[in-house]
């Protein structure tokens, strides 16, 4: 995040910044930043990487989507235990069925509708925030082009 948006964030009022605090104990527990100083981590920076997922995490939706992404390392820690960047992808939907680590997301651009694996559902928009937990399985669909920021915790 720029330190205008980490600001923006912590500072407005929100209906869900009590999902929040946890972004801030990470940010600020001694021993975990390689850096020494502030690192921006800007929500407009270009997605240099790209991939696809496996055809059986790809859902059938009808809108064409061929599991394509895109990412963006911004930065990462603790022998990369956790990372910090930028997802985009869809409009699509995945199908994941064990997700690898556990994730805060804030979402920057579109709308993604989550259905977990005992059919409880959440919607998602630019502003709000949530966290994937590892070895999630469900349903993501993106009904448009969809941008993340994201803290994703590693365990090894």
């Amino acid at each position: 995040m720029t330190i205008e948006m980490f600001s923006t964030v912590f500072s407005r009022p929100r209906a869900r910044s009590a999902r929040l605090p946890w972004l801030l104990l990470v940010l600020t527990l001694p021993g975990l930043c390689a850096a020494e100083g502030i690192v921006p981590v800007p929500t407009t920076a270009a997605i240099v990487k790209h991939a696809r997922y496996p055809a059986h995490q790809v859902g059938q939706d009808g809108t064409g989507y061929d599991g394509h992404y895109g990412v963006l390392a911004q930065y990462a820690a603790g022998g990369g235990a956790w990372k910090v960047g930028l997802w985009e992808a869809g409009p699509g939907t995945l199908v994941p069925t064990d997700y690898p680590n556990d994730e805060y997301c804030l979402v920057l651009e579109g709308r993604v509708e989550i259905t977990n694996r005992d059919g409880t559902t959440a919607a998602f928009g630019p502003g709000d925030s949530f966290v994937i937990p590892k070895g999630w399985a469900g349903t993501w669909r993106m009904p448009t082009a969809f941008k993340k920021q994201v803290v994703a915790f590693h365990t090894r």
